[in-house]
């Protein structure tokens, strides 16, 4: 065992050893020196475990150690239950690697009633749901033996019992999103709720699963629906919060998210804490989901289990058992059952189908249309039509998945194309098994296997290391290019031979082959494009370009074509972005992609944000990126410029305003102006035409002395 700092602790309570009731609370803090890490705390009782709650603000041990964060949040509280006959309790902190012990004393429980036998362990009903989805997802295809392993694995940690606040004194409040589970691989995830205070005011929240570092969250939101259940507060109407919260990679699980509130008072006391479990795994990992009711109630079995073998009891059985029946209605709903989709059994009226799947009727590639389309590909290759290297990086992609996508390129009408796919070390074995027959079937085939995962940046790197085409496309591991896509990219690019940067419509296909959400394009815009990922899917460009923009970079994962693209543009003149006006790529939209829910990935968020800051930097800009109100509330990654403030001012402006007798129009227009501009850069000259009406002319009137806003008025002739 490393050597660890000493800490240095007190516990206030309780005052002694010798329980009267079973149910103690162990409180006190904790300090593990400057160069020391707690991160977690938790009470043996003999070999039980109990999770606790650190982190807590102690300021008379920052008096005593200094100032600094670490000396401030050493508090702790551990709800411990005790039994007749337990004979130790024993204090653990956790250092960001293990768990470290740091007090044990013996018990004397002599004094506890005679029915303070020792617990069972409970199963909370209000994890079951979210448990079992997990279980499932990923072990409804395991064998009987391997299912039993993850299971007993998981609940190890579901049974451990937590010191969970599920709403502070004084605070009314719950918490929406998330619930016990979250994935841990995407650095941050997405908090909702609600809270007002009952007798005290909230000026902030603060949201956190560490200890030294913490995430604002936006508050206070309106909730009507808050408002209308709780009349008889008349804070409840704003009560509403959100934010993404930051969840280290190392964290121990189970996670201990902690919601602090900043009172009227100067405290901030704890208004939530809350356990939550960690999915380590990708979202990609294992098979793809199907939902059939053998395999479910093979995953039940797993999981009552335990309780018939003693282990473990529900608080409620009733409550319980209907939330598994519950997530199996939720699974039949939302996932494919494993067939092959089934016709309709009703004729839809094309009047009554949904636009976009009648534009796909009409559009689709119909055997003589695949013919024309074909001799158009040959035409192009006899005359030297360019090779497209599609450039793909693959983690566990589902089996059905990467054969779709190997299928998608086989199938091109334009045959001049590579296929150079980074396997990033999955630990499935199909992935490679895969890859080495097609490569071996085909020689455009070319992966290439990393001996250690990278993630995608790193990944799409390593594809374009075996790339030797004049242009790149890039391509996602799980999605899906029409069979006419490349021979409408290389047509463009013979077209415009000076091409460096060509980009498709796209739209959405689920797992039915549903075509949905169609995005039509429009020509390239440059002032559009530096805030967001304007191009999207598909994205192809000159190889040349790639490599002098410098790849893409690792520290942008989850942006990274963002700042790819922003790179590449700088490189390429305007007239040299293409738009290739068609359907050219199928993002698929299932239950775990990024593409049916966008804030999936949370940390894309500041990642888009550093690149868009660098690119506006490089090109001298005055301006910042900001991510507006709506883009928060939504989740959307649309972030606009902020300019610097001193450019309307060297820069100066005249607004003119013609305007006939609506006055409230005019009145709305000139106070946005005086509230968002200032007053010395902008002059707006009202021009009116001949008004009549007795308010306009009074407020015309009242323009020229404002304070506010420069104003003339001239009257029409």
């Amino acid at each position: 065992m490393s050597e660890v700092p000493p800490q240095k602790f007190h516990l206030d309570s309780p005052g002694d050893w010798r329980p009267t009731v079973p149910g103690i609370k162990v409180v006190g803090w904790l300090y593990a020196g400057p160069e020391g890490n707690c991160v977690d705390i938790r009470a043996r009782v003999d070999k039980r475990a109990y999770l606790g709650i650190y982190g807590l603000d102690r300021p008379d041990t920052q008096t005593v150690f200094g100032g600094g964060t670490s000396a401030l949040r050493t508090g702790f509280t551990i709800r411990v239950q005790v039994w007749r006959g337990a004979r130790e309790l024993a204090l653990d902190f956790h250092d960001g690697r293990e768990w470290r012990e740091f007090f044990k004393t013996p018990l004397d429980t002599s004094a506890l009633p005679a029915d303070a036998t020792k617990p069972p362990r409970i199963l909370r009903a209000a994890v079951v749901y979210q448990t079992l989805l997990q279980l499932y997802r990923h072990g409804h295809r395991a064998s009987w033996s391997e299912l039993c392993r993850e299971t007993d694995t998981v609940l190890r940690d579901v049974l451990t019992p937590t010191s969970d606040v599920f709403i502070g004194e004084r605070f009314i409040g719950f918490i929406e999103n998330p619930g016990y589970w979250i994935s841990a691989g995407y650095d941050k995830f997405r908090i909702t709720g609600w809270i007002f205070g009952n007798g005290r005011h909230i000026s902030q929240l603060s949201a956190t699963t560490g200890v030294l570092t913490e995430n604002r969250l936006v508050y206070p939101k309106d909730r009507p629906d808050v408002a209308s259940h709780r009349p008889d507060h008349a804070n409840a109407g704003k009560s509403g919060y959100y934010g993404l919260v930051d969840i280290r990679r190392d964290t121990p699980s189970p996670a201990n998210l902690k919601i602090f509130a900043e009172t009227g008072d100067g405290t901030r006391p704890l208004a939530f804490a809350r356990r939550m479990y960690l999915d380590l795994r990708d979202e990609y990992s294992g098979p793809v989901t199907i939902y059939r009711p053998f395999l479910f109630y093979k995953v039940v079995a797993a999981f009552l289990r335990g309780r018939l073998l003693g282990r473990f009891v529900f608080d409620s059985w009733p409550e319980a058992r209907a939330e598994i029946a519950r997530l199996q209605a939720h699974l039949a709903a939302t996932f494919s059952h494993g067939e092959a989709p089934k016709l309709p059994e009703v004729i839809v009226r094309r009047r009554d189908q949904d636009p976009y799947t009648r534009w796909c009727w009409h559009n689709r590639l119909t055997s003589r249309l695949r013919a024309t389309l074909q001799q158009d590909a040959d035409a192009l290759v006899r005359a030297g039509g360019p090779l497209l290297s599609v450039v793909v990086p693959a983690y566990n992609t589902p089996e059905k998945y990467l054969r779709e996508l190997l299928e998608c390129l086989q199938q091109q009408l334009y045959p001049r194309w590579e296929l150079c796919i980074a396997d990033d070390a999955s630990p499935q074995p199909h992935v490679r098994r895969i890859l080495e027959a097609a490569a071996k079937a085909d020689p455009r085939i070319k992966p290439v296997f990393r001996p250690e995962n990278g993630h995608i940046a790193r990944a799409t790197n390593s594809a374009l290391d075996v790339a030797t085409g004049d242009f790149v496309a890039l391509f996602d591991h799980d999605d899906l290019l029409p069979h006419d896509t490349l021979l409408h990219v290389a047509a463009a690019i013979a077209r415009h031979p000076g091409a460096g940067y060509l980009y498709t419509d796209e739209d959405k296909i689920d797992d039915t082959g549903r075509r949905f959400d169609p995005q039509f394009k429009g020509g390239w815009s440059p002032e559009m494009a530096i805030t967001h990922n304007y191009t999207h899917h598909l994205t192809v460009i000159r190889r040349s370009v790639v490599e002098q923009a410098g790849r893409l970079r690792p520290e942008f994962n989850g942006a990274q074509d963002i700042d790819l693209f922003l790179r590449c543009w700088e490189l390429i003149a305007d007239d040299d972005v293409v738009h290739v006006p068609f359907v050219g790529y199928h993002w698929r939209a299932h239950a775990e992609s990024t593409a049916t829910r966008g804030d999936q990935k949370g940390y894309l968020f500041e990642a888009a944000r550093n690149g868009i800051a660098e690119a506006v930097k490089r090109r001298g800009l005055r301006a910042e990126p900001v991510l507006p109100a709506f883009a928060k509330h939504y989740a959307l990654c649309l972030h606009q410029l902020k300019w610097d403030a001193a450019l309307l001012r060297e820069n100066p402006v005249t607004i003119v305003i013609p305007t006939k007798n609506r006055v409230d129009l005019l009145r709305t227009c000139l106070d946005s102006l005086a509230r968002t501009t200032p007053r010395e850069a902008v002059k707006v000259v009202v021009v009116d035409d001949n008004s009549d009406d007795a308010d306009t002319l009074a407020y015309l009137a009242t323009l020229r002395p404002r304070t506010d806003l420069r104003c003339e008025v001239v009257r029409a002739e």
